[in-house]
């Protein structure tokens, strides 16, 4: 049974990405600098259609977030859709995590979705990795705060405490 977290926004019906990346972990393992590489690509390929600052933007936001499912990427493919209408993007994202990052990932969401201040949640969490050095979680904070992009995610068991997530990031 699939469950929802935060706003999940999906394109239009019948509507195509501008660009399309898929990778698989089992045959082609990017290298870190290659997540980047990839979301300049991504950046170049959509320029010539929105500004400057947009496209900065749309490098930033996809970077981080294709970090994210390399990074917590289970098993399987990577997939990352980047559609664009009506001068808005939607970023999806799709990948295989394990029980223990789905869970980690819900706590995380829930305490996003309780808080009614980004920008104070976002200072607190600077405040406590710098005393605990734990993992920082910064990234979806900063989307939120400082690029006002809205996230959700589905999740949908697939096998035996695998879980396949779809992040969506709208802006």
């Amino acid at each position: 049974m699939k469950e929802v977290l935060g706003k999940f926004t999906t394109p239009s019906p019948g509507r195509r990405p501008v660009v399309s990346i898929e990778f698989s972990k089992n045959n082609f393992l990017p290298r870190w600098q290659h997540i980047s590489m990839m979301s300049l690509m991504v950046k170049s390929l959509i320029a010539s259609r929105i500004s400057e600052v947009d496209a900065d933007n749309l490098d930033f936001i996809a970077n981080e977030l294709l970090e994210n499912c390399y990074k917590f990427n289970a098993i399987g493919t990577v997939k990352f859709d980047v559609y664009y209408e009506n001068g808005k993007f939607t970023l999806l994202f799709s990948n295989q995590i394990d029980e223990k990052q789905m869970h980690k990932l819900r706590g995380f969401v829930k305490t996003i979705l309780q808080s009614d201040n980004p920008q104070e949640l976002l200072l607190s969490r600077i405040e406590a990795n710098l005393e605990n050095d734990t993992s920082s979680s910064l990234g979806l904070l900063t989307l939120m705060n400082d690029y006002k992009v809205t996230l959700g995610w589905e999740i949908e068991p697939v096998r035996n405490h695998f879980y396949t997530l779809l992040t969506s990031a709208h802006f």
